[in-house]
């Protein structure tokens, strides 16, 4: 089952792990049966959240979710290379079994690897 949708706002700040860690118990660990997955498409950026990546990180391995992130950043800065925000998704995909994208390749082939994936878990 994939999650819903999250969105950032538009104010100054970002809440990924928020999102994150309360979709978690809100909407995927009530899933029973098959395999569950998040997707994320974000910047990587967090500094509004209550809760830290390894919280996000330790809920997502205990209730058996797999995170996909599809790193973007909404405006391109000049010289921006986001790489702490590039770092943590990565991470989030790695250590739930996912993989991380970059969103300015090729998402068709993004999405086709990912239900690779979740066609081979079983």
């Amino acid at each position: 089952m994939l999650g819903p949708v999250l969105r950032r706002g538009f104010g100054d700040g970002s809440s990924v792990f928020d999102a994150v860690y309360n979709t978690i118990p809100e909407r995927l660990a009530k899933v029973e049966g098959g395999r569950k997955a998040l997707l994320l498409f974000s910047d990587g950026e967090d500094n509004t959240s209550a809760n830290h990546m390894l919280d996000v990180l330790e809920a997502a391995q205990q209730s058996d979710i797999v995170v996909f992130g599809i790193h973007y950043l909404e405006t391109r800065r000049e010289g921006s290379t986001n790489i702490q925000g590039r770092r943590v998704m990565n991470r989030l995909a790695k250590d739930t079994g996912g993989k991380f994208f970059d969103g300015t390749g090729d998402l068709k082939n993004a999405f086709a690897t990912i239900a690779d994936q979740l066609r081979t878990l079983y």
